[in-house]
C-alpha cells in the first residue's frame, strides 16, 4: 500500500462506500482497538452499516508511513484525526444492541448534533496487498484532537 492507495481507502471509508472499502481487506480482516476486536469483512460491515446510520465519521490524514514489502507482507502506519457527528441519537441502548449483534462495542453514546474528536495511531498489516489486521491506538493530545482537526487541511 502506498499513499495513493491509502487515500483511496480513506475516501471509501469516509464516504462510506463499503464495496470499494472491502476490496482492500482480506476475508478474515481483524480490527483491534484496545482489547476489542472486530473480525471479518462481514463483521466490519455488520458494525459499520448500523454505526454510520447514527454517526457521521470523518477523518483527516496527518501522516502516512509506507512500510517495505517483504515475502508478501507489509505494515503501514498512519496518524489520523477523526470527527464523529451524531446524525441520530446514538444512545447507550443502541450501543449495547450493536455490541450484542456485532461483538464490537463503541466507546460512548453520542447525541444528534453532538461532535467528538479523536486522534488515532493506526498500523495496517497487509498480506499479499490486502489489509489483514488493523491495530488502532487512541491518543488524547494536549489541547484535544479538535485543535489538530482544525489545523489539518483537507487531503
Amino acid at each position: 500500500m502506498n499513499i495513493d492507495d491509502y487515500r483511496k481507502y480513506l475516501r471509501a471509508f469516509v464516504k462510506p462506500d463499503y464495496d470499494a472499502l472491502h476490496e482492500f481487506f482480506s476475508e478474515d480482516v481483524k480490527l483491534q482497538v484496545k482489547d476489542r476486536i472486530l473480525q471479518s469483512k462481514a463483521g466490519l460491515r455488520a458494525f459499520y452499516d448500523t454505526f454510520h446510520q447514527y454517526v457521521r465519521e470523518e477523518a483527516k490524514l496527518i501522516q502516512f508511513v509506507e512500510g517495505p514489502v517483504a515475502n508478501g507482507r507489509q505494515t503501514c502506519a498512519v496518524d489520523l484525526v477523526f470527527r464523529f457527528t451524531g446524525l441520530r441519537d446514538f444512545t447507550d441502548e443502541v450501543r449495547a444492541d450493536l455490541e450484542k449483534r456485532s461483538g464490537y462495542g463503541w466507546r460512548q453514546a453520542l447525541a444528534k448534533g453532538e461532535t467528538f474528536y479523536m486522534e488515532n495511531l493506526i498500523f495496517y498489516d497487509l498480506v499479499d496487498g490486502k489489509v489483514d489486521r488493523v491495530r488502532a491506538a487512541v491518543t488524547q493530545p494536549p489541547g484535544g484532537a479538535k485543535q489538530i482537526w482544525d489545523a489539518t487541511p483537507e487531503a
